[in-house]
């Protein structure tokens, strides 16, 4: 692995610019996600730490908006592809990875692009192609195939570097309240491997027999749920104790898991598939092990949209709740 500093000052990160040109929403109006839809496929879609915006990557650029209310706060256009972005609320540095048709970066290196500057201020260089990237808290999460990379800013001096089994979904969450707390798949299949930065502790806790294919953690780091490689099943673990404390049972037919997060209050689970189903439920922080196995054990979801699901209970998410039984 190389690093390549540049003569860019990089003290940017240690301070939190309210008049950022990203997060400035005075002046903008709500638009549309692509200002040229003809030319702007989506390459990427990923909220930051808190969920309050979200950044879109496609093959000419990448925008920045405000969640609640829906408003466009920057953009910038390469005529070139980015496929992974990270954004953070305490600094005006972007994480940027190359994708595409037509890449602006080496799908190897994550550029760490300015915006105030609208230009790059340093680089990573991998042997391996990145497979996701965060930059939360001071620190900056790059993970490859079989390894997790975790760089402390502004200096990007490697804090910890994990070994994991083959993580091709680049797999990796942090928690963005109380202790940095990271979890990543571990060295054997189905497992996870958690890392508590405030009590300086790491744990290795068995969830699936297989291997996992989706990822998150709550906001304060208390649970992790994963999702089971066929997409139908999920198991929410406690990292206190390892223990499994809800399993959520997604339906019977086998689906790509797509996304999977936690809402802010860390009361609600979603889940969307390559089925285009969406699904939510309510996780219960009882803190009891559950002992049940088979699907008898599993509870379903609350709320689901899309024709193609197969629960009984279906939801407009556009505000209006409708509610149909499955037609036999």
């Amino acid at each position: 692995m190389c690093i390549r500093d540049s003569q860019c000052d990089m003290q940017l990160f240690n301070t939190v610019k309210v008049s950022s040109p990203i997060f400035n929403r005075s002046s903008h109006k709500v638009v549309s996600m692509m200002s040229n839809p003809s030319k702007s496929v989506i390459l990427h879609l990923s909220f930051n730490e808190s969920n309050d915006y979200f950044v879109c990557g496609t093959e000419t650029g990448f925008s920045i908006y405000n969640s609640l209310p829906y408003i466009r706060t920057f953009e910038h256009f390469f005529n070139a592809g980015i496929a992974k972005i990270a954004i953070s609320l305490e600094s005006d540095i972007i994480a940027l990875v190359g994708g595409g048709k037509c890449p602006r970066y080496p799908p190897n290196k994550a550029i760490l692009w300015d915006s105030s500057r609208r230009k790059s201020a340093n680089e990573l260089t991998f042997k391996f192609n990145v497979k996701s990237l965060q930059l939360l808290r001071g620190y900056l999460i790059v993970a490859l195939e079989r390894n997790v990379y975790v760089y402390q800013m502004p200096e990007l001096k490697v804090f910890q570097a994990v070994e994991t089994c083959c993580n091709p979904l680049g797999l990796c969450a942090a928690s963005s309240k109380g202790p940095l707390v990271i979890v990543c798949p571990a060295k054997n299949h189905g497992a996870i491997q958690a890392f508590n930065y405030g009590t300086a502790t790491t744990a290795v806790h068995s969830v699936f027999d297989s291997s996992i294919a989706g990822l998150a953690i709550a906001h304060d780091g208390c649970l992790c749920a994963a999702s089971s490689f066929d997409g139908r099943y999920i198991r929410i673990v406690s990292l206190a104790t390892g223990g499994v404390v809800q399993q959520l049972y997604c339906g019977p037919n086998r689906a790509v898991m797509q996304h999977l997060n936690f809402d802010k209050s860390n009361k609600w689970l979603a889940c969307s598939t390559d089925k285009d189903v969406i699904r939510i439920f309510f996780v219960t922080r009882s803190g009891v092990e559950v002992k049940k196995k088979g699907k008898e054990g599993y509870d379903v979801c609350l709320l689901y949209t899309s024709d193609a699901a197969d629960d009984s209970l279906r939801v407009d998410l556009g505000g209006r709740r409708n509610i149909k039984k499955k037609k036999k």
